[in-house]
């Protein structure tokens, strides 16, 4: 089986994955991608389909996803991220809706949570008109 790992890296706090494939007995990664180029925190990830994944996390100027396509063996493509907020945002959460939506969800301030359904077309990234859900 084949899976996507991400994580922070240590020293510059970026986001990296990679693709790792699973055997009975061994666990093999692939090489590391970088998701971006700058620090990151709260990183999610949501599978939509076999060879799809939708990764998110905040930034210093609100909160960014991309989709992640699984090809051949060990090696994924990263779609254009789309930027889903543009306030600082807390506390993301991400489910699957359908083979090619998600829901991303993110505390905006103390008492306030709103939502996007995410709609992945390939791996191009659309974000629908955000929702309140309390306030």
């Amino acid at each position: 089986g084949r899976a996507l790992s991400c994580h922070q890296d240590q020293e510059g706090l970026e986001g990296r994955c990679s693709v790792v494939l699973a055997s009975a007995t061994d666990l093999l990664q692939g090489p590391r991608t970088n998701l971006t180029d700058f620090k990151v925190d709260g990183l999610v990830l949501q599978q939509l389909d076999t060879d799809k994944v939708v990764a998110c996390y905040r930034t210093a100027g609100g909160s960014s996803c991309s989709v992640l396509q699984l090809v051949s063996g060990a090696e994924m493509t990263q779609g254009a991220p789309l930027q889903v907020s543009f306030e600082q945002t807390y506390h993301l959460s991400m489910a699957r809706l359908a083979e090619d939506r998600a829901l991303l969800c993110s505390q905006k301030g103390i008492y306030t949570w709103s939502c996007h359904v995410l709609t992945a077309t390939g791996a191009v990234l659309g974000g629908g008109t955000p929702f309140v859900v309390s306030e």
